[in-house]
């Protein structure tokens, strides 16, 4: 999901608070700056969530007083669900499971990750 803010934070400040985020959730996280934008990858840690794919976080500033935030998750946990349907009578069914417990932690993960980002931002305008 993409969301543009206007703000005049600074993006350096809105990335560490990013990077906080993921890691106080055991995460490992990667950044990287390319052109003017700087992107994150989050990678779970093994055994402490049921997420099976990495998650992409996005920064870029629009204009001087417009930042865009771009939160995605590969499509691996619904091709796993899709896949679980499709084999459920030949004993597929745990890849349903997988894939719909990776999508819930991956939806509610998000709905967290907004209301920090969002909160953040509307903190600073005061």
């Amino acid at each position: 999901m993409k969301r543009v803010f206007k703000s005049r934070i600074e993006i350096k400040a809105l990335g560490d608070l990013i990077n906080k985020f993921f890691e106080s959730r055991a995460f490992t996280v990667k950044s990287e700056v390319k052109e003017g934008s700087i992107h994150y990858v989050a990678v779970p840690r093994q055994g402490v969530h049921n997420i099976i794919e990495p998650i992409y976080v996005t920064l870029k500033r629009i204009s001087a007083d417009e930042l865009e935030v771009t939160f995605e998750a590969g499509k691996k946990s619904h091709s796993l669900t899709l896949l679980g349907w499709l084999t459920h009578y030949f004993g597929g069914g745990i890849f349903a499971r997988l894939g719909i417990r990776s999508e819930e932690e991956i939806e509610s993960l998000e709905r967290e990750f907004w209301f920090l980002i969002s909160s953040f931002i509307y903190s600073q305008k005061c």
